[in-house]
């Protein structure tokens, strides 16, 4: 049996739900695939910078009253909230029974996280939800334009033995998607669905058959659906007709009508994985 892929999995902590709900969803991850589970906090240089202007002002809304920003105060802060993330993640892994690794790095959030996670196996990220609607952040958006590491999305955990649909095409990105979800859902003792992404029935089936032949050579098997000249709306409706608990698509998603990939976020509801 080949060595795992996923070994070390990174979770960025900032105290928001949306983190510590994404740092839930690593943990168990990292507890079914025998993983090392790896938290990360930054400090936020601009912040920083920003409270040693003599200008910079706070304004409360409440009270509509105006303080000058004390740069001491902000660094008080930003420790606790790194003291807090710490001890989230001490909590979590330990429960999970992982073995887990906590760093805190002080720069340009996006920046400092990218370099961190330029050694991760899976970089899982909190995905917020705003009036009802799926929001994608900054901060987020920008980690998966730039990033080359798997990252997962997640706005509710994974449920026991999940039903993961996978966005497949034949593409050597497409094959590199569809072998990490295969390991993902085996830790969880879950089952595939290939979504094969062709612009004529002849091509899905070539790309069926690649697919299946990829997956019985590691003893899996999995169901297909076709998506002729795929869109986006056409992946969403067939991830909720399947009732499917994780979508997986290469990073290139230029395939579906050319839409992006935030467009994409906004219609599913549920983890997302996107594999670069």
């Amino acid at each position: 049996m080949s060595e795992p892929a996923l070994r070390r999995i990174i979770v960025a902590v900032d105290g928001s739900p949306q983190s510590l709900q994404a740092l839930e969803a690593a943990a168990g991850l990292a507890a079914s695939l025998e993983a090392e589970l790896h938290g990360l906090f930054v400090e936020d240089s601009a912040l920083l910078q920003l409270a040693s202007l003599p200008f910079a002002r706070e304004v409360r809304t409440y009270t509509a009253t105006v303080r000058q920003i004390n740069p001491e105060i902000v660094q008080g802060q930003l420790r606790r909230q790194s003291l807090q993330a710490r001890r989230a993640i001490e909590s979590v892994a330990v429960r999970a029974r992982v073995a887990w690794a906590f760093r805190v790095r002080r720069g340009p959030v996006v920046g400092e996280l990218l370099d961190e996670m330029s050694e991760a196996d899976l970089v899982v990220l909190g995905r917020g939800r705003h009036l009802g609607q799926r929001r994608l952040g900054s901060t987020a958006r920008a980690i998966l334009l730039e990033t080359t590491r798997p990252v997962l999305m997640i706005d509710k955990r994974l449920p026991p033995s999940p039903h993961a649909l996978v966005l497949f095409d034949g593409s050597e990105r497409a094959e590199r998607t569809l072998a990490l979800t295969s390991e993902i859902v085996d830790a969880l003792d879950g089952y595939l669905t290939l979504a094969c992404a062709a612009g004529s029935p002849g091509t899905a089936l070539i790309a069926q058959r690649q697919g299946f032949t990829r997956l019985r050579a590691q003893g899996r098997e999995a169901q297909c659906r076709w998506l002729i000249k795929p869109t986006v709306h056409k992946l969403a409706t067939v991830f909720q007709a399947e009732r499917a608990d994780l979508l997986a698509v290469p990073g290139d998603i230029g395939l579906l009508g050319g839409e992006n990939l935030a467009h994409l976020l906004q219609h599913i509801s549920g983890p997302v994985l996107v594999v670069r």
